[in-house]
Protein backbone atom coordinates (compact mmCIF):
# COMPACT_ATOMS: atom_id res chain seq x y z
CA UNK A 1 0.00 0.00 0.00
CA UNK A 2 1.29 3.56 -0.97
CA UNK A 3 1.78 6.28 1.63
CA UNK A 4 -0.97 8.27 0.17
CA UNK A 5 -3.62 5.01 0.19
CA UNK A 6 -2.13 4.67 4.13
CA UNK A 7 -3.51 8.68 5.04
CA UNK A 8 -6.31 8.26 2.95
CA UNK A 9 -7.36 4.82 4.81
CA UNK A 10 -7.17 6.49 8.67
CA UNK A 11 -8.75 9.29 7.49
CA UNK A 12 -11.41 7.81 6.51
CA UNK A 13 -12.20 6.53 9.78
CA UNK A 14 -13.81 9.76 11.15
CA UNK A 15 -16.62 8.68 8.98
CA UNK A 16 -15.94 11.95 6.60
CA UNK A 17 -16.16 11.67 2.67
CA UNK A 18 -12.80 12.58 1.61
CA UNK A 19 -10.50 12.92 -1.49
CA UNK A 20 -6.61 13.78 -2.33
CA UNK A 21 -6.46 16.81 -4.24
CA UNK A 22 -9.64 18.18 -5.20
CA UNK A 23 -13.42 17.29 -5.89
CA UNK A 24 -13.70 17.21 -10.10
CA UNK A 25 -15.64 20.49 -10.38
CA UNK A 26 -19.31 20.30 -9.15
CA UNK A 27 -18.52 16.81 -7.82
CA UNK A 28 -18.05 17.58 -3.96
CA UNK A 29 -20.34 16.45 -1.43
CA UNK A 30 -22.61 18.09 0.82
CA UNK A 31 -20.12 19.54 3.83
CA UNK A 32 -18.53 18.27 5.99
CA UNK A 33 -15.61 16.73 3.96
CA UNK A 34 -11.38 16.56 4.01
CA UNK A 35 -8.95 16.88 1.16
CA UNK A 36 -5.60 15.92 1.68
CA UNK A 37 -2.32 16.31 -0.44
CA UNK A 38 0.88 15.24 -0.22
CA UNK A 39 2.80 18.29 -0.38
CA UNK A 40 6.53 16.85 -0.40
CA UNK A 41 8.65 14.06 0.16
CA UNK A 42 11.26 14.00 2.73
CA UNK A 43 14.41 11.66 3.62
CA UNK A 44 16.63 11.71 6.35
CA UNK A 45 19.80 11.25 5.51
CA UNK A 46 23.45 11.16 7.87
CA UNK A 47 26.23 9.46 7.00
CA UNK A 48 25.58 9.06 3.82
CA UNK A 49 22.84 6.12 4.52
CA UNK A 50 19.00 7.11 4.10
CA UNK A 51 17.68 6.59 7.51
CA UNK A 52 14.30 7.67 6.97
CA UNK A 53 11.83 8.25 4.49
CA UNK A 54 8.98 10.74 5.55
CA UNK A 55 6.16 12.15 3.73
CA UNK A 56 4.54 15.67 4.52
CA UNK A 57 0.38 15.75 4.02
CA UNK A 58 -1.56 18.78 4.13
CA UNK A 59 -5.29 17.86 5.13
CA UNK A 60 -8.20 20.17 4.86
CA UNK A 61 -11.83 20.03 6.54
CA UNK A 62 -14.15 22.35 5.14
CA UNK A 63 -17.53 22.65 7.28
CA UNK A 64 -20.68 24.64 6.92
CA UNK A 65 -20.47 25.72 10.78
CA UNK A 66 -17.84 24.44 13.06
CA UNK A 67 -18.92 21.41 14.76
CA UNK A 68 -16.99 19.76 17.58
CA UNK A 69 -17.88 15.83 17.07
CA UNK A 70 -17.11 16.24 13.20
CA UNK A 71 -13.68 18.73 13.75
CA UNK A 72 -12.53 15.66 17.15
CA UNK A 73 -13.55 12.66 14.56
CA UNK A 74 -10.75 13.76 12.55
CA UNK A 75 -8.48 14.85 14.89
CA UNK A 76 -8.94 11.48 16.36
CA UNK A 77 -7.40 9.62 12.98
CA UNK A 78 -4.97 12.73 12.21
CA UNK A 79 -3.13 11.28 16.20
CA UNK A 80 -2.83 8.09 14.30
CA UNK A 81 -0.62 9.10 12.36
CA UNK A 82 1.24 11.95 13.89
CA UNK A 83 1.90 15.16 15.40
CA UNK A 84 0.04 17.58 13.87
CA UNK A 85 -0.49 21.25 14.05
CA UNK A 86 -3.55 23.65 12.57
CA UNK A 87 -5.09 26.47 11.79
CA UNK A 88 -9.01 27.77 11.31
CA UNK A 89 -10.13 30.45 8.51
CA UNK A 90 -13.40 31.08 7.21
CA UNK A 91 -13.45 31.08 3.26
CA UNK A 92 -15.71 33.85 2.00
CA UNK A 93 -15.85 32.74 -1.61
CA UNK A 94 -16.85 29.24 -0.62
CA UNK A 95 -19.29 30.53 2.42
CA UNK A 96 -17.84 28.03 4.61
CA UNK A 97 -15.31 27.28 7.58
CA UNK A 98 -11.62 25.79 6.75
CA UNK A 99 -9.56 24.00 9.21
CA UNK A 100 -6.02 23.18 7.77
CA UNK A 101 -3.81 20.74 9.61
CA UNK A 102 0.07 19.90 8.46
CA UNK A 103 1.50 16.73 9.34
CA UNK A 104 4.20 14.59 8.68
CA UNK A 105 3.68 10.90 8.16
CA UNK A 106 6.22 7.90 8.84
CA UNK A 107 5.31 4.70 8.05
CA UNK A 108 6.89 3.27 11.35
CA UNK A 109 4.83 5.75 13.20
Amino acid sequence: MTPDEEVYGILLGSGLRGTKNAWPIGGAPPLPWFVYKREKNGEFFADNENFARMWRYRVELYQAEPDDDVTDALEQQLSQIGPYSSYETWIPGENCWETSYTLTYHPDN
